[in-house]
């Protein structure tokens, strides 16, 4: 199974497609039976999606890094 890397940046978030990566992984994970509550925040999310897929923890780290860095920094990423 792979997951794609998510890129950062600040406007990432801001951009169609930021907001498609978000819906991406929401609606892969729903797919296979693992559905986003609306109050889960994107840690909780994240540790729902590692807790159910172990064998790509890292990888959902690390896009769960970028989410945050792209939505929530007030740092611009190049």
């Amino acid at each position: 199974m792979v997951l794609a890397r998510a890129g950062s940046g600040r406007g990432l978030w801001h951009t169609s497609r930021g907001r498609w990566r978000d819906w991406w992984l929401t609606e892969w994970a729903g797919e296979r039976g693992v559905e986003r509550e609306s109050a889960e925040t994107p840690l909780e999310f994240s540790d729902d999606l590692k807790s159910n897929w172990p064998e790509i923890e890292a990888e959902l780290g690390e896009l769960t890094d970028a989410f945050l860095k792209a939505r929530y920094s007030e740092e611009q990423f190049t």
